[in-house]
């Protein structure tokens, strides 16, 4: 955590590469449009608070982010499913993720800060 604010130095994409984060609650309020991720894994996401790290303004030129949204990392919201009870649902998303550092896009308008 850096002194005297809520951000931190977390890692992003290379192993020994720090940016500036804030960790920042958001709820999911409804089915992501993300073709990308199962339909399951979406539907699932709805209704659980998931922590977040990065923004747009901090991720948006060197990953390409959509304006509005946040990231959290794929193994957080993997553990955040097990502690719901989605446990099968969390082991179809780890599947298709690999590496500690894969990152999972929520859009403005799939959330609520929490």
């Amino acid at each position: 955590m850096i002194f005297g604010s809520q951000e931190v130095m977390a890692p992003l994409v290379e192993p020994g590469e720090f940016y500036r984060g804030k960790r920042v609650n958001i709820e999911v309020i409804k089915v992501a449009t993300d073709q990308d991720t199962p339909l399951i894994v979406r539907e699932a996401l709805v209704g659980l608070v998931i922590s977040t790290i990065f923004d747009y303004k901090q991720m948006g030129k060197k990953l390409g982010t959509p304006v509005g949204s946040r990231l959290s990392y794929v193994k957080e919201v993997v553990e955040t499913l097990k502690v719901a009870g989605k446990t099968e649902v969390a082991q179809v998303l780890e599947a298709m993720n690999s590496g500690e550092l894969a990152l999972y896009n929520f859009n403005e308008d799939e959330f609520v800060i929490s």
